[in-house]
């Protein structure tokens, strides 16, 4: 299944963006390769399902608000999640 949506690609872009990720950084990050993550932010290329859970993953949003802009964007971090380093 694949999500083609220039919303899609505008709510990537804006998460990205928020993130302080380059292109290469995500693809990095999500497996992703940065040719695809710029055709989708585009809007030329659509995104499956896999695709779009590892950039959300990796962005740390809801993969729901990325494909479709439900709910909120940020997931919450569970205290599991949560790296405290002493100093």
């Amino acid at each position: 299944m694949t999500l083609a949506c220039e919303k899609l690609g505008e709510r990537l872009f804006e998460a990205r963006d928020r993130a302080g990720f380059t292109l290469r950084e995500l693809g990095q990050r999500s497996g992703v390769s940065w040719s695809s993550i710029s055709a989708i932010e585009k809007g030329r290329q659509s995104a499956t399902v896999e695709t779009i859970e590892r950039l959300a993953i990796a962005l740390n949003v809801r993969p729901a608000w990325l494909a479709f802009g439900e709910g909120r964007g940020r997931r919450r971090v569970t205290q599991p999640e949560l790296q405290l380093t002493e100093e």
